[in-house]
Formats: structure tokens, C-alpha cells, sequence
């Protein structure tokens, strides 16, 4: 399944790489892609459990709770505290990823190209300690 949407989400950070994320690099931007998507596909599939006998009703809460979580990461801001976007972002995939583009964005504003392992000055927020959660 997996290997049907890859090539859409590399497309993807290619295409917000030209056209949104222009000082920052390609690699910083499907990596994201990548890393969301997956981490999204795979939550999907978790929580869809409860609902086996009514898969129209898992699609439906797990799309919803998707979006309902990925709203509260643009509530956040740089005061909040280092460790809270890191273990947000292992156990929701989409406030990963809502946290990622608002990395790269923070860097983006400052015309600065995105830097993985540096804060951005904008949102305050770290892109490392979110990826390695999200990896798992």
C-alpha cells in the first residue's frame, strides 16, 4: 500500500520545494512528506481497529481525528516547551507534520534555508527531535 503513495508524497515535496520552500532544500522537504505520510498511514491503520466490522466508519473518525490533531499544532506557540512538539509528534503523525512545515517555514520567513539539527528563528521549534520519534 505503502509503495502506491510513495512516489505522490515525493512528488509532493518536490513540488513545495519549487513553489513554497524555495530556500530550503529538497531532501528537508520530501523527507517530511515522507515521514508524515507514513507515519499517517500507518496511524490510520491502528485506528481503524475498533471499527473492523464498518470500514466506511474507521475512514471517516480516522480521517476526522486526523484533522481535529493536526489544527492544534498551529495553536502552539515558540513559548511552549522543547519536549512537547517531540513526544506530540510520536504519538500523532499529523502534529508531525503540521510541526515539520511550520519548521521549515519558520526558517522560509527568515530567508533562511532549513537546517535540521539548528532551531528556526521564527517558531523556536527543533526539526530533530521531532524526526526521530517519528521514525519509530
Amino acid at each position: 500500500m505503502v509503495s502506491l503513495y510513495l512516489p505522490t508524497w515525493i512528488i509532493l515535496g518536490g513540488l513545495w520545494k519549487a513553489t513554497l520552500f524555495t530556500e530550503t532544500s529538497a531532501g528537508v522537504v520530501i523527507l517530511a512528506n515522507i515521514l508524515g505520510g507514513l507515519g499517517l498511514a500507518s496511524w490510520s491503520c491502528i485506528v481503524s481497529v475498533p471499527f473492523s466490522k464498518s470500514p466506511q466508519l474507521a475512514a471517516v473518525v480516522s480521517t476526522g481525528v486526523a484533522i481535529v490533531l493536526g489544527v492544534i499544532p498551529l495553536m502552539i506557540d515558540e513559548t511552549v516547551d522543547t519536549t512537547t512538539p517531540p513526544v506530540l509528534s510520536f504519538f500523532f503523525p499529523s502534529m508531525f507534520y503540521v510541526f515539520m512545515l511550520k519548521d521549515i517555514a519558520g526558517f522560509e520567513l527568515s530567508l533562511l534555508p532549513a537546517n535540521l539539527s539548528e532551531r528556526d528563528p521564527t517558531y523556536n521549534f527543533a526539526a530533530t527531535p521531532m524526526i526521530i520519534p517519528a521514525s519509530v
